[in-house]
């Protein structure tokens, strides 16, 4: 391998390292975001954990969505599209959350506080991947790839 090609690669791991970090904190900022409205919405509300899931998961996703767009993978083109697959990646996320809550919450009893964050933690990494690889590559949605 030449030294250039040892520089550019280099290059992109740390790139991809920067992507990655930023991705987990603003990850960690639409999960305090999300919790925290779920939190509230069933138990100071009194929703039904289904609804207010839906609701929570929902802002998240936006916030998500800007934050990543705009500071971190900085991608200009196609913004509506990269949302709409930004927010279908993390719609399977909210289904499968629906799914555990439902099994675990409705059907075995669980406390819906606890599933809420052990299904997270399942979540999270598939659709970073899936964002990563889709919604913020910037070659994705223009005509170039």
């Amino acid at each position: 391998m030449s030294t250039e090609q040892t520089i550019s690669s280099k290059k992109v791991i740390e790139q991809e390292a920067k992507y990655a970090s930023a991705y987990l904190v603003i990850g960690l900022m639409a999960m305090a975001i999300d919790l925290s409205l779920y939190f509230y919405m069933s138990n100071i509300l009194a929703l039904a954990p289904i609804l207010s899931l839906i609701i929570a998961v929902g802002v998240a996703i936006i916030f998500g969505f800007v934050m990543n767009q705009r500071y971190n993978f900085k991608v200009e083109t196609a913004i509506w599209k990269r949302f709409i697959s930004y927010a279908s990646i993390n719609s399977v996320g909210l289904i499968a959350g629906v799914v555990t809550m439902y099994i675990f919450n409705t059907l075995l009893g669980f406390n819906d506080n606890i599933v809420r964050v052990v299904s997270l933690v399942f979540i999270v990494g598939g659709q970073y991947l899936f964002n990563r690889i889709i919604s913020f590559n910037k070659k994705s949605f223009t005509n170039e790839g």
